[in-house]
């Protein structure tokens, strides 16, 4: 097995709860509501403290951890120009029913043109390394016995995200922190023994403890209303599991959601 493919298998399910609804979904019960019974009530795009479980367990060759997120919602803290403008909608929807109208068409609607996002986790990390394995270098010449060790971090997370019309802005800070140290792999350059002319790559043991921060920061612009086509470009510095290898790289490219 060589370092590279350390790459972990992710299996991720959740399952949870939240205390919250956008503007879009209150205006789809708001709609059902109307025409299916005589219940009144106003919709409010608003949030609320509340939480989501979330579990996934990952696995290498014998490394395992088991890894839980909760998810916290604060009042106004989902403002994206989707929920403002289901939020316009919605308010137009509850307006025209309770005169008696049909609800509005969408285009008949002003756009919000800017919005915003903020996204908070707290997270834990809790597995270890099982048993003992050999890793290889890159190019297979040297290798080193990868010994058990345990996992326990606190992951924090904190997203944020600012549109103007098909222009976003986006930010991600995760300050993980590990209470036991890991062994990690790391490789230098080093001649080779057997021909000095040329080098190899020598794998070595080291150890990550303690504060391990991860950052990213984006921009993007989308060619369609919709978003299913951006010119993005990503700005990526810190370190992540399970090696914790330092990275400073900035990536561009188009992004395609559908």
């Amino acid at each position: 097995m060589t370092l590279r493919d350390r790459v972990v298998n992710t299996v991720a399910a959740w399952a949870g709860f939240s205390g919250f609804d956008t503007g879009e979904s209150l205006s789809v019960l708001w709609s059902k509501s109307a025409q299916g019974s005589t219940i009144l009530f106003k919709p409010q795009a608003v949030m609320i403290l509340s939480g989501r479980l979330q579990t996934e367990f990952r696995s290498g060759p014998d490394a395992r951890d088991l890894s839980g997120d909760s998810q916290w919602f604060g009042k106004h803290w989902l403002q994206s120009i989707k929920d403002k403008n289901a939020k316009i909608y919605a308010d137009a929807a509850y307006a025209a029913i309770m005169n008696g109208q049909k609800p509005p068409d969408t285009d008949t609607l002003r756009q919000a043109t800017w919005g915003f996002q903020l996204l908070t986790f707290f997270g834990t990390e809790i597995g270890g390394q099982r048993s003992a394995e050999t890793v290889k270098s890159s190019d297979k010449k040297t290798s080193v016995t990868l010994p058990t060790y345990n996992i326990a971090r606190l992951r924090p997370k904190v997203a944020f995200t600012y549109e103007y019309k098909q222009l976003s802005l986006t930010a991600t800070i995760v300050p993980r922190y590990l209470f036991a140290a890991e062994n990690v792999m790391r490789e230098e350059k080093v001649p080779d023994p057997k021909n000095a002319s040329n080098q190899i790559a020598q794998i070595y043991l080291s150890k990550a403890q303690g504060l391990r921060v991860y950052g990213e920061a984006g921009i993007s612009w989308q060619f369609d209303p919709a978003g299913h086509y951006a010119l993005t470009v990503n700005y990526k510095l810190g370190s992540l599991p399970p090696n914790f290898d330092y990275v400073n790289t900035v990536q561009s490219g188009i992004a395609m959601k559908f």
